[in-house]
């Protein structure tokens, strides 16, 4: 999610997804929050990391399980 736009990008579109890991070959170099979230035996489980991407960097976000509604107040904070 860009921070000063109100829109995102989905990570993978012009990178690529192995093992967990998303290579991501277009780095805006402006503040997002990346958002990772799954679905796993009918539970969500999401995290949000903010940064100020630089290219070469690694950035690790940590999900936990939550309800559908605390998910929705999450992602309506950004």
């Amino acid at each position: 999610l860009y921070d000063t736009y109100n829109s995102m990008w989905p990570l993978g579109m012009i990178g690529s997804i192995d093992k967990g890991v998303i290579t991501e070959m277009h780095v805006p170099s402006m503040p997002v929050h990346f958002v990772a979230a799954t679905i796993i035996d009918g539970s969500i489980y999401a995290g949000v990391l903010g940064a100020t991407p630089v290219t070469g960097a690694n950035y690790t976000v940590s999900i936990h399980k939550m309800t559908q509604a605390e998910f929705k107040t999450l992602i309506d904070s950004y």
